[in-house]
Order: structure tokens, then sequence, then C-alpha cells
């Protein structure tokens, strides 16, 4: 006859048996959990603030600080070609991004400005409607226009914020210590502030257009003009002062080109730092030079 295991003490074996029994459920529902692969964590919904996803979301704030003088001729008609396709590029990659435009001359000259924008068709109505200022120095007011973009702009306060200064001639010498001093504010607010030379592409443009025009003439290029050379030092200084990078033009790269790599330097991903700009010293920066005396005979292209 088999034995009734509770027949004994009833109560007391039961209660052993029932907790025997949970306890040994308890322990194989815990190995078949430890034996179950992992669910990878889903990733968090909030991306990186240095991510392409949360650029679009701040935005991209570019402001070109352009010299309008005569000699930049050429150049203003590469920025009016370029401009649309300029656009484009920005916003595939931000399209919220937003240029905004100041065209300088002298100081005695009004600037021409155009607000920060995201309409590709104002810029290029902008850019036609710009006709090349007297010039006349070979110092711009550089100062003013770069204070100008930087202080009265209409930032958005978490976009990127970037200047570019485009030019061929250095600021004036008393304005230097003061256009450093806003730069670097400008910088400290998470500001960039980068430079185009354009100097010696474009004297080099201007003489081959000159040539092109007068077949009849034996083409004698000329260096670039000493006063000209005063302007990639100082762009250095100022791009080093304000945490961006300085670029010369060059016949293979145009100058929308030319920005829109200075802007792709400080998009992410941000594997490294830009590389540091050599001579980064304002006594690098000497000034002033006699203007050249070839260019004084014949009359400067400004």
């Amino acid at each position: 006859m088999p034995l009734d295991i509770f027949a004994i003490h009833p109560s007391r074996t039961r209660q052993k048996w029932i907790v025997r029994s949970l306890a040994l459920l308890i322990a194989l529902l815990a190995a078949a959990r430890d034996a179950t692969p992992q669910q990878p964590q889903a990733p968090s919904q909030s991306a990186p603030r240095n991510s392409i996803a949360a650029l679009r979301k701040r935005g991209l704030d570019i402001v070109l600080v352009i010299d309008g003088t005569g000699s930049m001729n050429l150049i203003l008609d590469d920025i009016r070609t370029g401009m649309p396709g300029l656009m484009n590029s920005l916003h595939r990659i931000v399209p919220i991004a937003r240029v905004g435009i100041i065209v300088f001359g002298n100081k005695r000259e009004k600037m021409s400005i155009q607000p920060l924008t995201l309409s590709p068709q104002k810029l290029t109505t902008f850019l036609d409607s710009i006709r090349a200022m007297g010039g006349g120095e070979w110092e711009e007011d550089t100062f003013g226009a770069c204070q100008a973009a930087i202080e009265k702009s209409d930032w958005k306060p978490d976009a990127i914020k970037m200047v570019i200064l485009v030019g061929d001639s250095p600021p004036h010498k008393e304005d230097f210590s003061p256009l450093l001093a806003i730069v670097r504010k400008f910088k400290d607010n998470n500001g960039a502030f980068n430079t185009v030379d354009v100097a010696a592409e474009e004297h080099e443009r201007f003489e081959r257009e000159y040539y092109l025009k007068h077949p009849e003439k034996a083409p004698t290029f000329s260096p670039l003009p000493e006063f000209y050379r005063q302007a990639s030092p100082a762009y250095k200084v100022m791009a080093a002062a304000g945490g961006g990078e300085m670029r010369e033009l060059s016949r293979d790269v145009s100058v929308d080109r030319a920005i829109f790599q200075l802007v792709s330097a400080k998009l992410p991903p941000k594997v490294e730092a830009p590389p540091q700009i050599p001579g980064g010293r304002p006594e690098d920066y000497v000034l002033p030079i006699a203007q050249s005396p070839a260019l004084a005979a014949s009359g400067s292209h400004r």
C-alpha cells in the first residue's frame, strides 16, 4: 500500500512540501530568465548636442562680410553666380540654415546689408543690386562691417553662428586691436570668425582679364603688390582670434566652395579640432607700407 506522505503529520508535512515546491519553481524561473537573450536597450531619443540631428533643430546662421570695392568685381560676380548652389548645399545639411550679407567699402561709404534669411532668392536679388564702391583707400572699413555683423545680426540663440570675411585688404591699423577684441568676444559667445583672402587670385585674374581684352599687348604678369600682401597675415590673426580658419582663394577653389569648406569644418561629426593657423600674433601684422610705385603710376585697380 503506497505511503501517504501527509498521514503522519498532515499539516506540517504539507506546508514543507509547498514551501519546497515554491522554492524549486522560483529557482527554475530564475534559470530560465538568465538563459533568455537580453534585448538591446533602445537608444536615447535625445540626440547629442553636436550631432547633425541636433544641429537641424538648433540652426545654422552665417553672415558673409564682403569687401565691395572696385577691385572685388570679379569676386562679387563669383559670389552672385555661386550663391544658389551654396544655399542648396547648406540646406541639404541644415534645412533651416540662414545666410546674411554685409557689403562694405571705406569709412565714408554706406554699407549694404541683407539680414539673415532662409531665402536664396532674397540673397540673389540683394547681390544683383550691389555695385562696386569707389574704394580709393587700400585699407577698408573692415572693423565697421565686422562689428555690424557680430553685434547687429539677428542670431538665433542656440544656432551655430559664423562670420566669414571675404576681401583683399587689411583693416585700418588703428582698428585692428578693437577688431580683435570683438572677434574674441564673438568666439567666447559660441561664434566662429573665418576669413577668405582673395588678393592673390583676384590680382592674377585681373591681369588675365586685362590681356584677354588687349590681345595686341604681350602679357607681362606682375607680382602681387606689397600692400595686398598685408591682407594675409591680418586675416590669419583675425581667424585665429575668432576660433576659425583662413582660406586663400586659388584657381582651383571658387569663393563659394571656400565658404562651404569653412562652414563644413565647424559642422559635426567633429573628428578633430581645426588645424592651428600659423602667425596668429598681432605683432605679425605689420603696417603701414607704401603703395606699389607701379600701380601708383598706372592707377590701382581698386
